[in-house]
C-alpha cells in the first residue's frame, strides 16, 4: 500500500477550532484526525458578563469577553468551569459554567411598562 502527500495540510487557529491532540471538533474530521470527535453543545451567556480565559479558572489571563444572550459554543466541562467558544467571533476560552444557559428556556419576565421614570440628580 502506498500514500500520497498532497501538501501541507491546513492551519487551524487554535483560537477558532477545537483542535487538540485527543478531541477535534466533527467539522475537522475530514481534515485532522483524531481519538474522539465533538458537537459543540449551543449555550447563551446568562449573566451581565463574563471574561473569558485562557485556562480554567480566575487567576487565568482575560483574552476576550461574553455578553449577556450572546451564545457559547461548548466543548468540554472542568469542575466549575466550562471550555467552548464565542458565537460571534469564535474565540475560544474557559468561562464559569453558571455564566451559561439554555438557549431555549422560557423567560422568567415579562416587562410591560413601556417608559421608565427618570429622575434629575438632585444639586447640592
Amino acid at each position: 500500500m502506498s500514500w500520497v502527500l498532497k501538501g501541507p495540510s491546513a492551519a487551524f487557529d487554535k483560537r477558532e477550532w477545537f483542535a487538540g491532540p485527543d478531541v477535534v471538533e466533527v467539522a475537522l474530521a475530514g481534515d485532522v484526525g483524531a481519538m474522539r470527535y465533538i458537537e459543540p453543545l449551543p449555550l447563551v451567556c446568562t449573566a451581565p458578563r463574563v471574561m473569558i480565559r485562557v485556562g480554567p479558572g480566575e487567576t487565568a489571563e482575560a483574552v476576550s469577553e461574553l455578553l449577556f444572550g450572546e451564545g457559547f459554543a461548548l466543548a468540554d466541562v472542568v469542575g466549575d468551569w466550562a471550555f467552548g467558544r464565542r458565537m460571534a467571533d469564535r474565540y475560544i476560552g474557559w468561562v464559569p459554567l453558571a455564566a451559561l444557559g439554555d438557549p431555549g428556556a422560557a423567560p422568567t419576565h415579562h416587562v410591560t411598562a413601556r417608559r421608565a421614570p427618570v429622575f434629575a440628580q438632585a444639586c447640592i
